[in-house]
């Protein structure tokens, strides 16, 4: 989208052209906006494909954990940036993005190092509280009472970085159905 804002020297066409890049100010904002809410709408269609179309323990936790309202994610900061983000409200979700584990450290999340993700070591497993709605063969009901499952781990299933790879190969393309 190329702007051209011709002016003379003089007072009315200063005047004239300061208000045109007023409205081309605002005409911009308005653009980012739109192109960052359409990116968050584009993520979370990815998000939600990657889930139901990828094989997870998952109790719908994620998936209804998962915020859909892109316009609600978008925020400018006080500098004037426009910032969108996705998000899952689920406890375990960091877990299903970067793995657990032995099974995890074998398979890990490509920024785990990076961000300091530290994988447990125990060959032998961990016993985790559960439920009914668990898959996990291994479940049964402890002493007290309470259902319990045995896991060594589970590898890194990067929904959220893979949605943001993606959000990145569509950037440019998206950007021209904006700005044309």
């Amino acid at each position: 989208m190329k702007k051209q804002i011709t002016i003379t020297l003089d007072p009315k066409s200063v005047d004239e052209a300061i208000k045109e890049l007023e409205r081309y100010k605002a005409e911009l904002k308005e653009k980012c906006t739109r192109l960052t809410q359409l990116l968050i709408e584009k993520g979370i269609e990815n998000v939600e494909y990657i889930i139901l179309n990828t094989s997870y323990l998952d109790t719908g936790e994620l998936l209804s954990g998962l915020r859909r309202d892109a316009a609600a994610a978008i925020s400018t900061t006080a500098t004037g940036k426009i910032v969108g983000y996705i998000s899952v409200s689920s406890d375990y979700a960091v877990y299903v993005e970067f793995g657990t584990g032995v099974i995890g450290s074998s398979s890990p999340h490509d920024l785990a190092s990076e961000l300091g993700y530290v994988y447990g070591k125990s060959e032998n497993g961990w016993w985790y509280p559960t439920d009914e709605a668990d898959p996990n063969p291994t479940k049964f009901e402890a002493e007290d009472g309470k259902l319990i499952a045995h896991t060594k781990g589970q590898p890194a299933k990067s929904f959220m970085y893979d949605t943001a790879l993606y959000l990145r190969d569509i950037f440019f393309e998206t950007a021209k159905e904006v700005f044309g």
